[in-house]
Order: structure tokens, then C-alpha cells, then sequence
């Protein structure tokens, strides 16, 4: 394989287009594509193993609902009443919110289902009358 520039210059020492491709240095050879045995896909194309910009989106837009609750953190056994007091009630105020999430979210699925229905039934009507 040869060069298509007729002269290149490297530092002080310089060569032909005609010299073979073992005369090029090696700092202008093209870098060999390696070539996964198994799955085929060029090596050392894609990012390393990390997360995908989808999953990075996704980490920043974590709130307090993700984060660990109240409940499900272990108890120390050398709480005191109000210690302990303390936590029901925060156990019992992250059941009243997740209560108030549960029937906003019937609510609003309840509401689409009413609005998917509705508009299939003028979808219907609208081909019938076509027909006719």
C-alpha cells in the first residue's frame, strides 16, 4: 500500500510516494479496525461501558419520590420515644402522600379512558356516516 501524497515530511527525515508501506513511519499509518469475532462490530469505536446520555437524563431527573423512604429504612434498636415517634409519623405522613398519588392517578387514568373511549365512538360514527 503506498501513500497518496508524493512527498511527505516527518521532522528531519522525509520519503518518497514510492517506498513501500513498511518505509512509512509509524505515526502515519492508519490505525488497524479491529473486529469483534462475535458480534462482528468494530472494537474500540463505541464509548466504553458507561451510561448512555438517555440513562444520564434520566440520573438527573431523580427526585425525592426515588430516593429511599422513611419506611423502608431500618430502625435502630436504641431509639428513644421520641425518636421513634418521630418516625411513624413520618411513615405515616409518606403513606397519606403516596394515598393522594394513588387517586390522582386513578383519577387521570380514569379520565383518558373516558376521553379514549369517547373519541373511538366518534371515530365509529364518522365511518358510518361515510358508508352511507
Amino acid at each position: 500500500m503506498l501513500l497518496s501524497v508524493c512527498r511527505q515530511t516527518l521532522g528531519e527525515k522525509s520519503f518518497h510516494c514510492s517506498s513501500s508501506y513498511r518505509a512509512v513511519p509509524q505515526a502515519l499509518r492508519p490505525k488497524p479496525i479491529r473486529v469483534s469475532n462475535k458480534t462482528g462490530i468494530p472494537l474500540d469505536v463505541l464509548p466504553s461501558r458507561g451510561l448512555t446520555a438517555k440513562q444520564a437524563e434520566r440520573m438527573t431527573r431523580i427526585n425525592d419520590s426515588d430516593l429511599p423512604r422513611v419506611s423502608t429504612q431500618a430502625r435502630s434498636k436504641e431509639e428513644s420515644k421520641e425518636e421513634r415517634k418521630a418516625r411513624k409519623q413520618a411513615i405515616k405522613e409518606e403513606r397519606k402522600e403516596r394515598r393522594e398519588e394513588k387517586k390522582a392517578n386513578k383519577e387521570a387514568f380514569k379520565e383518558e379512558k373516558a376521553r379514549q373511549e369517547k373519541q373511538m365512538l366518534n371515530l365509529r360514527t364518522n365511518i358510518q356516516g361515510l358508508k352511507l
